[in-house]
């Protein structure tokens, strides 16, 4: 009997052969292999009539760790339609781990890791944070994925050179709802066993007007119109206010799905003190997240719905063109008028 903290993996794994064998026989299973499926992942008995409990992926474990990521795939909610599609790499990439500059709460302030190798890498090789060459990671297969759940079955293969699983097609939007058992199985590849991964359907994020003010040494706050009651989201914001000159910062906040974000003004300062250009944004995202440990590190599953406020900063001026500054400003490669 395995203890409880074991049984995940192998309930996770279980499913997967649930799975694979009714996708090829259509058949329901008897009640006997359904009782030994519930007991063994630690649910009760089963009258055998719902197809839907034979797959569990068991509680949901969250996003993977910035330095642990090597693949994500997310079933998202986007403006006026709905995709599935993500991609998995043979190890982590260095320069997508942030350094951490400081914590506040539920949000973290953080800036692009120094990566410094002496002599420099070949090419084929990327510098770490420990300063060694590392293999560049490359996408991989980890075998067919299927989607289940949502309101349209989703069938991906990747192919090579970049492996990018996408789902093709139309899917109905939005692609699931709030409430939605939603589970990923990925049939695995070369040095990729299995693996499934569970996911709850969320309702489309809905913003409490077009923009946020960002200033100094004032609370910056931001809302959105909370789901219902019960719901199993969270939420993911980001405040990004350098993106086209560089980014010296930013600040990630995961918070509850409460209609409501305090940015901590310890945190504002600082990322205002880096420096901002043209077009401020702050992304929320309400989702919820599973992931599992592969042979290559920790691939994770988001069903999301994600939008996006302007960033009010005083004495800036965004600009696509000259046409958006006052003469004799003229429009700057940062995209801010001066």
């Amino acid at each position: 009997m395995l203890a409880v903290d074991d049984r995940r993996p192998f309930c996770k794994l279980l499913g997967l052969f649930w799975f694979n064998l009714r996708s090829m026989s259509r058949i329901r299973f008897t009640v006997p292999l359904l009782f030994a499926t519930a007991v063994a992942c630690g649910g009760g008995g089963d009258d055998g009539d719902d197809d839907d409990d034979i797959i569990d992926p068991g509680p949901l474990d969250g996003a993977c760790a910035a330095d642990e990521r090597v693949g994500s795939i997310a079933a998202s909610l986007r403006e006026g339609f709905t995709a599935v599609q993500g991609q998995v790499f043979d190890g982590v990439t260095p320069f997508r781990v942030p350094e951490l500059v400081a914590t506040v709460g539920a949000c973290r302030l953080y800036r692009p890791p120094t990566l410094f190798c002496d002599p420099a890498c070949a090419v084929g090789f990327d510098c770490d944070a420990n300063s060694e060459c590392i293999a560049v990671s490359q996408a991989v297969s980890v075998g067919a994925v299927t989607v289940d759940g949502m309101k349209n079955p989703v069938e991906m293969t990747a192919s090579p050179p970049v492996f990018f699983y996408t789902n093709l097609g139309t899917l109905d939007h939005p692609g699931f709802d709030e409430g939605d058992e939603i589970v990923l199985v990925a049939e695995g590849e070369g040095d990729v066993a299995a693996f499934a991964l569970g996911g709850v359907g969320v309702s489309q994020l809905v913003l409490d007007g077009p923009s946020v003010p960002l200033q100094p040494d004032v609370t910056t706050l931001a809302a959105w119109t909370a789901p219902g009651t019960g719901a199993a989201s969270s939420i993911s914001a980001v405040l990004n206010i350098a993106q086209h000159g560089g980014t010296p910062g930013w600040i990630e906040c995961d918070v509850p799905d409460n209609g409501q974000l305090e940015l901590p003004q310890a945190l504002t300062n600082q990322l205002l003190g880096f420096g901002f250009s043209g077009f401020p944004t702050l992304s929320v995202t309400r989702r919820t997240a599973d992931s599992t440990t592969t042979s290559y590190g920790c691939v994770q599953f988001v069903v999301e719905s994600t939008a996006v406020f302007d960033v009010d900063i005083p004495g800036l001026t965004s600009c696509s063109d000259n046409e958006d500054c006052t003469s004799p400003e003229l429009c700057q490669p940062d995209l801010t008028c001066g």
